[in-house]
């Protein structure tokens, strides 16, 4: 791991930075994953919002036909 390692020598040093490397790469994948999620979330969210503006808006108009009736 990265954390242990000896750099006081180049094969050391070089097993440092591939450790470090492979650490960020697996971040930015774990990072990719939660976006998705979070743009997936806000997606449905967005969505029930404006599904409930347009039930809203369809229960006036049927309230306004009645009370013209």
């Amino acid at each position: 791991s990265g954390s242990s390692a000896d750099i006081s020598t180049v094969d050391g040093a070089k097993a440092a930075v591939t450790a470090l490397s492979n650490a960020v790469k697996s971040l930015g994948n774990a990072q990719a994953v939660v976006g998705r999620g979070q743009n997936q979330f806000n997606f449905a969210v967005n969505l029930a919002q404006s599904q409930l503006s347009n039930i809203a808006a369809a229960e006036s108009r049927i309230r306004d036909a009645d009370l013209a009736q």
